[in-house]
């Protein structure tokens, strides 16, 4: 349905792309540190196999629980509970890769299709975040393909159709609640339609009224997340990540020109220069041309995020990573334009372009693979995954030392924090493990952690900046952080609680 008959040369290409798509993503899978919120999402994972009836647990912090949900199955099969959750990232990563395969060949041509997968299996911006248990990835998967469907849609409006793309759309918005940007950005695929015919000016008033019936399709397949009393979180955490709509005509350019600066500053090096090159010049032919495919993409990528943008509060390169897969899109249209107006070498050209790119990004992804803390990553997010207290180096190396001590004694670990890294990226290694408790938010040792220590082996786990001495206290590992530019570098601190003398 979605593609035509493949030749043996396209079946090999796209053979040895997707190889190359898991050799990107598969090795070293747990090397770069824990993140804060993949441990928040692994241990409500965690929670929900041991307390079913907890299935809705993430709304109590204002989240949607579907990538929370599909990580159940991995964690029952992979004993490592961090790999298990970065796996299903990869192979969300690997639906977005199939999707963006079919959008350029069903949309443009063969050589795009082809061409963009290359793109999506090297980008450093699709390699780092697909081998991380965010739910971004996975969110990516399902608007990659609420774009396909409503290309379809859009061409040949079939009931079917409708029900699949309003499924979608809620099982994105059920991954995480920015997926109702893509419900706004769906009219700007009546653009394809031929407004100078009658019947398409018609086609476009009864797809109008289809949006309608397809957010309704879609907040009925969401209705699923309001079955707990705590669904109302989602609407009150929102104001701690999003500006009211007033905003909008309060301060229209705050912080919009403040984030798209930061937008602009994080693609030369996620997507390396060659691609944004590329897709600049895909901009220019895509209004030059008015190739309505084009254009609907481009629109697709520029009114979500012009929303996003202009509201959003705290703003990170994964918040964008669902409209990178469109943006290669586009650019692996403008390479297929470019190399169509050559008359000769087109061949020597095409791989001019392919080892260009793939010089940049692979010398990007080596890093990812082998030393993450090196990889020129952009400075917010260096910070955030591996310099500052989100980053949790150690965490691995800290879990084993209290595993090997659970097998001579009962264990008890304290920590300063009572959410994210500390607790919960520790307790992710201990879900089945009786003999290991934790205590937490102990900002300042004190005396009130002897009485853990006179019956089990009692540890204390602690960032070095939020750290104050106590003289209870024995300092048994220190797992430093990467070395910020500007920052005093951090630490993981492991201490033993031991009587004073």
């Amino acid at each position: 349905m979605f593609l035509p008959k493949l030749s043996r040369l396209e079946i090999i290409a796209l053979v040895i792309i997707f190889l190359l798509y898991f050799i990107l993503r598969l090795p070293s899978l747990t090397l770069q540190p824990v993140f804060i919120d993949e441990a928040v999402y692994i241990h409500w994972a965690q929670t929900i196999i041991s307390h079913p009836q907890k299935f809705l647990l993430p709304l109590a912090d204002g989240k949607t629980p579907l990538f929370m949900w599909i990580t159940i199955p991995f964690l029952k099969i992979f004993p490592n509970p961090l790999f298990a959750a970065r796996l299903l990232s990869v192979f969300s990563g690997f639906l977005t890769l199939l999707g963006v395969l079919v959008l350029g060949w069903k949309f443009f041509n063969r050589r795009v299709g082809i061409f963009v997968t290359f793109l999506v299996a090297v980008v450093p911006y699709s390699v780092f975040f697909d081998r991380m248990a965010l739910v971004d990835s996975m969110l990516s998967a399902f608007l990659i393909w609420v774009l396909i469907i409503g290309f379809y849609f859009v061409k040949k409006p079939r009931f079917w159709a409708g029900l699949i793309l309003g499924g979608i759309l809620a099982g994105a918005i059920l991954v995480k609640t920015p997926a109702v940007l893509a419900f706004l950005a769906l009219p700007v695929l009546l653009l394809t339609l031929n407004f100078a015919d009658k019947k398409e000016r018609k086609k476009a008033i009864i797809l109008a009224g289809v949006w309608v019936a397809v957010l309704f399709c879609a907040l009925a397949f969401y209705s699923i997340a309001r079955m707990n009393n705590k669904a109302g979180a989602i609407l009150a955490r929102n104001s701690d990540y999003y500006f009211p709509l007033s905003r909008l005509y309060e301060k229209p350019f705050d912080p919009f020109v403040i984030h798209l600066k930061q937008f602009l500053s994080w693609l030369p090096a996620m997507l390396t220069w060659p691609v944004l090159v590329i897709f600049a010049m895909a901009l220019l032919l895509a209004l030059t041309k008015k190739e309505k495919n084009a254009l609907v993409i481009l629109l697709w990528v520029i009114v979500p995020n012009i929303i996003f943008i202009s509201l959003v509060k705290s703003f990170t390169t994964r918040y964008i990573l669902f409209t990178i897969p469109p943006i290669l899109v586009l650019t692996a249209w403008g390479v297929d334009v470019f190399i169509n107006q050559i008359k000769v070498f087109k061949t020597f050209v095409l791989a001019v372009f392919l080892l260009t790119i793939a010089s940049f990004a692979l010398s990007f992804d080596f890093f990812l693979l082998t030393n993450p803390e090196k990889a020129p990553l952009p400075r917010e997010s260096r910070r955030g995954y591996f310099e500052d207290w989100t980053a949790g180096y150690g965490l691995k190396e800290t879990a084993a030392l209290i595993e090997s001590q659970s097998k001579i004694s009962k264990v008890t670990v304290a920590t300063n924090g009572i959410f994210g890294v500390f607790p919960e990226g520790l307790e992710i290694y201990f879900e089945n493990n009786p003999n290991v408790s934790f205590v937490t938010d102990f900002k300042v040792p004190s005396l009130d952690l002897l009485p853990y220590s006179k019956n089990n082996r009692t540890y204390f786990v602690s960032n070095l900046w939020s750290f104050a001495n106590g003289s209870n206290l024995k300092l048994v590992e220190k797992y430093p952080k990467a070395k910020g530019l500007d920052v005093v570098g951090d630490a993981l601190m492991v201490f033993e609680v031991k009587e004073e003398n």
